[in-house]
């Protein structure tokens, strides 16, 4: 019996980036087969296409600086203790993402991890301008997506239609929390949960609970 994770997630939240190295902790524990699925869910579908900065956006959406920076704080400590070095000092751009949804969407298991993590680290620990389409096809190119099919990805209007129709069937699932680990297709993990959770997660999806007669959770 092999295990399958669908995470719905953003390459502009923080807390993603960290539930993906959780994630991977927890998978290096598992034995036999397993395979991630990487979903869309964009944290700031507002974004204009070309992007916008940073910290007045976030300033406006959230009306407390101090409050801002406390976050960021707490998410550069977080983030340190799993090998993350957020630079939020240097990121000048809030990107809009549905670019860089069409590209995860086109690639295999296999790529969307690798670029997923290119991407993560791309706009939180090196500054890349995740609006620039030309940064984009960078970044795919090093994750091993062949570039002329990803630059038609990105000129291909089905993609982008792909991407908001994926991003309501998961609306649809009530996965839309980010991050979302959905295990075997019966139960979410909501948020950037500790390995050793998900790895009680993967218990429940490939072995059942405990009790006979409950109910597989949600686990918050």
């Amino acid at each position: 019996m092999g295990l399958q994770v669908d995470v719905v997630s953003d390459i502009v939240c923080p807390w993603c980036f960290i539930g993906k190295r959780r994630l991977r902790g927890a998978l290096s524990h598992v034995q036999g087969p397993s395979i991630v699925r990487w979903h869309p869910m964009q944290l700031y579908p507002d974004v204009p296409e070309q992007g916008t900065d940073l910290q007045a956006y976030l300033e406006r959406r959230f009306n407390n600086r101090p409050a801002v920076r406390v976050a960021m704080e707490q998410l550069t400590n977080t983030g340190l203790q799993l090998g993350i070095h957020f630079d939020f000092d240097n990121i000048r751009k809030l990107p809009n993402t549905l670019d860089a949804h069409r590209l995860i969407l086109s690639a295999n298991a296999v790529q969307q991890d690798t670029l997923v993590e290119k991407l993560f680290t791309g706009f939180f620990e090196q500054a890349r301008d995740l609006s620039d389409r030309e940064v984009l096809l960078e970044i795919a190119a090093e994750s091993g997506l062949d570039a002329n099919r990803a630059r038609a990805t990105l000129e291909d209007d089905r993609t982008r239609k792909g991407v908001l129709e994926e991003e309501q069937r998961v609306k649809q699932l009530g996965l839309a929390g980010l991050p979302n680990f959905l295990v075997n297709r019966k139960l979410s993990v909501a948020g950037a949960q500790d390995s050793a959770t998900l790895l009680q997660a993967f218990d429940y999806a490939l072995f059942g609970v405990p009790e006979p007669d409950a109910e597989a959770p949600t686990l918050h």
